[in-house]
């Protein structure tokens, strides 16, 4: 832990269980060179993060079809949404950054959490090559 910051909670996300083999793949990740390298980013769900991820990792994840409000956070900013309707038998992928521009503000108002810093887009899915220089992980690791 570095100063006072706090990891922030991990949860489930009961809405994403599925109930039978008929789910749609999220495949989550985050690439280097963000000015937040040893800060996590946290996904879920709009009420709760489910996970965490260090620059140059990704999870894979099954979820029930249909639309869903994805959130990537921090600590000390707000957390910037997105929704996405996801398919069945179809693999969604999602990318985790942050906003450069947002984290000048930061710096003129100190500690404005009202500041959306983080972003979140769906994007083509990565390479088999390019997720191979990518770490997997299950996102869950503290």
């Amino acid at each position: 832990m570095i100063g006072c910051v706090t990891p922030l909670p991990l949860e489930e996300e009961p809405s994403w269980v599925l109930t039978n083999d008929d789910g749609a793949e999220l495949l989550v990740f985050r690439e280097s060179g963000s000015h937040t390298k040893f800060a996590p980013l946290y996904f879920g769900s709009e009420t709760v993060f489910t996970h965490r991820l260090n620059e140059n990792e990704y999870f894979q994840l099954a979820v029930r079809p249909g639309e869903h409000k994805f959130r990537v956070g921090g600590n000390g900013a707000e957390p910037a949404e997105i929704a996405v309707v996801l398919e069945s038998g179809t693999t969604t992928c999602v990318r985790l950054g942050t906003r450069a521009d947002a984290w000048v503000s930061l710096i003129e108002i100190p500690y404005n959490s009202a500041i959306e810093a983080y972003a979140l887009a769906v994007i083509s899915c990565p390479s088999k090559v390019e997720l191979g220089t990518l770490r997997k992980v299950s996102g869950k690791e503290m």
